[in-house]
């Protein structure tokens, strides 16, 4: 079951910062928002190259391969909404429908 609190946060952060969202980079997108805002201590550090990688609460790096599918998991989507919702394509307009989709299903299924 979709964790609608949840979408509804990070879709709020996204709408109110949307200079911060990035569809093409894992830590600014949907996913890596999601991290950033259910767990605690997530935070983004820039290197000295400009590369920002999001560490967790213990100071240990969250790869890429780690972001989308540690963000499916707490937002609850199945494997296709989440590709629907992370896609690189989404621009900040879209994700609105997306999340709106995703939460009538759920509730329609519940």
């Amino acid at each position: 079951m979709a964790n609608i609190e949840l979408l509804h946060k990070v879709l709020q952060h996204i709408k109110d910062t949307p200079t911060e969202y990035d569809p093409v980079r894992w830590h600014r997108d949907f996913a890596g928002w999601t991290l950033r805002l259910a767990l605690p201590g997530v935070e983004a550090r820039t290197d000295d190259v400009g590369t920002e990688t999001l560490y967790d609460a213990d100071g240990e790096r969250i790869w890429i391969s780690d972001i989308g599918p540690r963000a499916q998991a707490l937002l609850g989507l199945t494997a296709s909404q989440a590709a629907w919702l992370f896609s690189g394509v989404n621009a900040a307009d879209d994700l609105e429908h997306i999340v709106s989709a995703i939460i009538a299903e759920a509730r329609a299924t519940a």
